[in-house]
């Protein structure tokens, strides 16, 4: 840390042990603006609570030193991860899915799957969430075809849920993948989310000490009609389930498709035409791999190829304005997105992610993803020099 840094790092103390340290302090505008700016100074991963419990700690009758309040948040938060291995959670997530599975794998993430009528000790309870000095007691409503029963450790329900929540949204992505496939919309209302199973409104906890709470979201409306899964859609859910049974290396092609598949999720989720745009961007924008340092123009060249492949016009032009339209919504607020510019951009999303999934044993990583899209674009006689090249250089190395 810079010597300015630190300076400013210390006013900001004095200023907020100068007030009684307590939760009250989350409740002060200006308290609050202060300790993101504090911790936007120290660069340490912790939460409001963990810094107001580390100015707790500090004597306000001794000279005030950076070193320690930085030592008291480390181990504040080195507590909190072993609270958060203490306690084990039972986490219900109603699963509207018409699939037959009693056991479902995604990542190393173990889940059963029930009816209503096997959920046991689960419906008998009464789950209550605090708000003030309110309790607001629910019980499970017997209002979705089948459930999912998780485990998870965390101090609290929210904790545990968020170790979860991505491979519950990758599983829930893989099955709106699969039986929303190449499918256009081109009439909406602009009120209904694209998922063919809705977003729980509640999940349920259970810890082992008893305590039993619930999650509750706030969810856009979607069709509520559910439609058998065919042979073929139900074929394809078992193959990428199966796929992205174990938990994966963080650069493998495994791990890519889960992050995807959760996008994929997210996007389907949305119900305003703005929202849903911008969320199938981001998924495009994961695809090609152009984050953190790539451009638009990047992107283009890099899904150029699937453009000409898959579509029976030359979608070029459409595509650029599809960039200038995310442009305008994102820069300038401006929305003149149709159902149908929504509709391509997942189905080109969809493509390139069974592309991707066919192709899963020669793009192994996303290195092998990011070469591939290095060289797709080249002409064959540019190809051919790279590839002279690169045995060249191989030849040199294994004779060294």
């Amino acid at each position: 840390m810079k010597p300015e840094e630190e300076k400013k790092a210390l006013n900001i103390i004095k200023k907020l042990i100068s007030k009684p340290i307590n939760l009250n302090l989350l409740f002060n505008v200006a308290s609050i603006l202060e300790i993101n700016n504090l911790r936007s100074l120290i660069g340490i991963t912790c939460s409001d609570h963990q810094i107001i419990d580390a100015l707790s700690k500090i004597n306000k009758d001794l000279d005030i030193n950076l070193s320690d309040l930085i030592v008291a948040i480390k181990s504040k938060v080195e507590s909190d991860e072993k609270a958060n291995e203490s306690t084990l959670w039972s986490i219900v997530v109603p699963f509207d899915a018409p699939i037959n599975k009693r056991i479902i794998t995604i990542n190393g993430c173990v889940s059963s799957l029930k009816n209503y009528s096997s959920l046991k000790n689960y419906k008998t309870k009464e789950y209550s969430m605090r708000s003030g000095d309110s309790l607001y007691p629910i019980r499970i409503e017997r209002n979705s075809r089948r459930y999912l029963i998780l485990s998870s450790k965390g101090a609290t329900i929210n904790v545990a849920w968020k170790r979860v929540e991505p491979q519950f949204k990758t599983l829930k992505g893989i099955y709106d993948f699969c039986v929303s496939y190449n499918s256009w919309t081109l009439l909406n209302s602009n009120k209904q989310a694209r998922t063919k199973i809705p977003h729980p409104k509640y999940v349920y906890g259970l810890s082992d000490s008893g305590a039993a709470t619930y999650i509750e979201f706030i969810v856009n409306d979607c069709q509520k009609k559910i439609t058998p899964i065919k042979k073929n859609e139900n074929l394809i859910f078992n193959q990428l389930i199966q796929f992205l049974k174990y938990n994966p290396a963080i650069d493998s092609i495994e791990f890519f498709l889960s992050d995807l598949f959760r996008l994929y999720s997210e996007a389907m989720d949305e119900n305003l035409f703005s929202n849903s745009y911008l969320r199938f961007w981001q998924l495009l924008e994961k695809i090609s791999l152009i984050e953190p340092r790539g451009s638009f123009n990047e992107l283009k060249n890099r899904v150029q190829y699937f453009l000409r492949d898959a579509y029976f016009v030359d979608l070029t032009n459409y595509f650029e304005l599809l960039i200038k339209k995310r442009n305008e919504l994102v820069h300038r607020g401006i929305d003149n997105i149709e159902i149908a510019d929504i509709s391509l951009l997942k189905n080109l999303s969809e493509k390139i992610i069974l592309w991707l999934y066919n192709n899963r044993k020669i793009i192994i990583t996303t290195k092998h993803l990011e070469s591939y899209y290095n060289s797709v674009n080249k002409n064959n006689n540019d190809l051919m020099i790279s590839s002279k090249m690169i045995v060249k250089i191989l030849r040199h190395r294994k004779k060294n």
